[in-house]
C-alpha cells in the first residue's frame, strides 16, 4: 500500500510540474531549513521548496507571495513577502531568517539537520534505487545480447547444415550423371565392333 501512495504521488507530482521549463520558478527557503512551506492552506513540504509559477511572471517586477508562510516545528511562522523581486531571465530565491532569539529556536535548528539528514538518506536511497534499476537494464541487456548471440550461431548452424546439404546433393547429382555416362560408355562400347 505504501508503494502505491508512493507512486501515485510521483505519478501526480510529475503531472504536476510537467513542462516546468515553461514556467517561473520561486524557490521558498529559509533559515533555519526544515520549515513547513504553507501557501493557500496547501503543505508544500520541507523549505527549501521549489515551485513554478506560469511564465506571465516574468513580465511583472513582483510578485506577491505572501499567501505563502514558513512554518517552524517550534510553532514560529513567518509570512513572504507581498513583493518578491522578479528576474525574467531566471528564477527567484526567496529566504526568510527566523531570528535566534527567542524560545523555540534550538528546537527549529535541530529539526533544519534531522530533514537535512533525512533528505540525505532519501538521496542516498534514490541514487541505490537508481542503481539498481541502471543494474538490472544492464543484466537484461546482456541477456538479451548473449539471445541474439545464442540465435545468430543456432542459424550460422542451420547456414552451414544447408549449405552442407546443398552440397552433397550437388555431389550425389554429379556422381549420378558420371555414372550414367559410365553406364553409357560400356553400353556404347559393348555395341562397338
Amino acid at each position: 500500500m505504501r508503494s502505491l501512495k508512493y507512486g501515485f504521488c510521483l505519478f501526480f507530482t510529475s503531472l504536476l510540474f510537467s513542462g516546468c521549463s515553461n514556467k517561473y520558478e520561486v524557490t521558498f527557503d529559509s533559515n533555519p531549513r526544515g520549515a513547513t512551506l504553507i501557501c493557500n492552506g496547501n503543505n508544500w513540504g520541507y523549505t527549501p521548496k521549489k515551485l513554478y509559477y506560469d511564465e506571465k511572471v516574468r513580465n511583472y517586477s513582483s510578485l506577491d507571495v505572501s499567501s505563502c508562510s514558513a512554518n517552524w516545528v517550534s510553532g514560529y511562522k513567518a509570512t513572504y513577502p507581498k513583493d518578491m523581486q522578479i528576474f525574467p531571465n531566471g528564477g527567484t530565491i526567496v529566504t526568510l531568517d527566523r531570528p535566534t532569539y527567542g524560545e523555540g529556536y534550538p528546537m527549529d535548528a535541530q529539526f533544519a539537520l534531522q530533514v537535512e539528514q533525512m533528505q540525505a538518506q532519501q538521496a542516498q536511497a534514490s541514487k541505490a534505487e537508481y542503481d539498481e534499476s541502471l543494474r538490472s537494464i544492464r543484466n537484461n541487456l546482456d541477456h538479451i545480447q548473449n539471445q541474439q548471440n545464442r540465435t545468430l550461431e543456432q542459424m550460422n548452424n542451420i547456414n552451414r547444415n544447408m549449405q552442407m546439404d546443398n552440397l552433397n546433393n550437388n555431389l550425389n547429382n554429379i556422381n549420378n550423371n558420371l555414372n550414367q555416362i559410365n553406364r553409357n560408355n560400356r553400353n556404347f562400347n559393348w555395341l562397338a565392333p
